[in-house]
């Protein structure tokens, strides 16, 4: 249960090892960091999240240039919308999800003081689940099997140091395959993680 967390923090010391490496090194590699920030899951009824926020580390390759790829993992927690009665009633706790994959990336612009990408993949996203809901007079504890993600994200870049950009975009992802939701054997509902997204991050050039 416990063994992604210590996955990304794995992952994150191995990206401060990579940006400390010599200045053009890797010069078609780079790495970033992002904060990103999800207002909202589903759609109407079906929304049984409320905002979420979460960080992924990514690496991204252009050596065939404008195109290029990336892998990116991370972490995201949403908060249970205690109002929604989309599972049932008095559903209570949160959701950590670390989702993994890749995407295909494309330079729509890429001048001396700004670029922008275009980036769509797939993310494979287990979770664990820190959601009750109420049974009776007691509580029931979730279980939420891992999902598939698509991603579609736009974002600007703008250098602040030799090796360092600043970066900002939207995104948007969408359930491929929903994560079923148990209460024991018993499968309660779906779990939608359909949302837009809001990121600002740092990226650092190999």
């Amino acid at each position: 249960m416990h063994r992604y967390p210590r996955a990304v923090l794995s992952a994150a010391l191995a990206a401060w090892a990579a940006a400390a490496a010599p200045a053009g090194l890797f010069p078609e590699n780079e790495i970033g960091l992002n904060a990103i920030y999800l207002p909202g899951t589903g759609l109407g009824d079906f929304d049984a999240y409320e905002q979420g926020y979460g960080l992924e580390l990514s690496y991204r390759n252009w050596q065939a240039e404008p195109w290029g790829w990336a892998l990116a993992a991370g972490m995201t927690r949403f908060a249970a919308d205690n109002g929604s009665r989309a599972w049932g009633v008095g559903l209570d706790g949160d959701l950590t999800v670390f989702p993994f994959g890749g995407s295909v990336l494309f330079k729509l612009a890429d001048t001396y003081s700004y670029t922008v990408t275009a980036e769509g993949g797939l993310r494979y996203a287990p979770a664990q689940s820190d959601l009750t809901i109420q049974a009776g007079r007691g509580r029931m504890d979730l279980d939420v099997d891992p999902a598939l993600l698509g991603v579609l994200r736009l974002a600007a870049e703008w250098p602040i140091a030799a090796r360092t950009r600043f970066t900002a975009g939207l995104g948007y992802q969408a359930d491929i395959l929903r994560g079923e939701v148990k209460a024991g054997d018993r499968p309660v509902h779906d779990s939608i993680l359909e949302s837009v997204s809001v990121s600002i991050g740092l990226r650092w050039s190999l």
